[in-house]
């Protein structure tokens, strides 16, 4: 379920800000020649999607339920690291935009859950340098009730037609 959670609120995101959906690539990460820029580690960072425009260049990344957990803040400094050393090397305004779905309760049943305004005042405390510089941008995108049934009724299908 979560990959499809993933992509609809991504999905919502381009239709709320204007982006065409088929200019988004999905799950991109930094060309090899990049990984050798960052003076403090050569792993690559995956995004869930990517979007560049004449403006900007938007590296997206979708958490649900980003909990004030250490392992997800250190993920996220490590991405705007990443976007930062690739903005400085290039001279190219580019930002991490980071989608965070917000189901309905009934999702969160037998799931640990914190309010999503309780995770971005959180956010924008810890990242108030990387919002100020405009490498950062967080996102809440509401999933309904009526978006999970749709996204359940899709994975049962799939399970169906796989079954034969």
């Amino acid at each position: 379920m979560l990959p499809k959670i993933e992509k609809l609120a991504i999905d919502r995101f381009c239709t709320q800000h204007k982006i065409p959906i088929l200019s988004v690539v999905r799950e991109v990460k930094f060309s090899n020649e990049f990984i050798g820029i960052d003076p403090i580690m050569d792993r690559n960072a995956i995004f869930d999607a990517y979007y560049k425009s004449l403006q900007e260049e938007l590296f997206i990344e979708v958490k649900i339920n980003f909990a004030p957990v250490s392992m997800n803040m250190y993920n996220l400094y490590y991405l705007l690291s990443k976007v930062y050393y690739y903005r400085k090397a290039n001279q190219l305004h580019a930002k991490v935009v980071l989608i965070l779905p917000n189901p309905p309760e009934s999702y969160w049943k037998d799931r640990w859950y914190s309010s999503i305004s309780k995770v971005i005042s959180n956010l924008q405390e810890t990242f108030a340098p990387a919002i100020k510089n405009n490498l950062l941008e967080i996102v809440p995108i509401e999933i309904t009730q009526g978006d999970l049934d749709t996204i359940n009724k899709e994975i049962e299908a799939q399970e169906r037609g796989s079954g034969d």
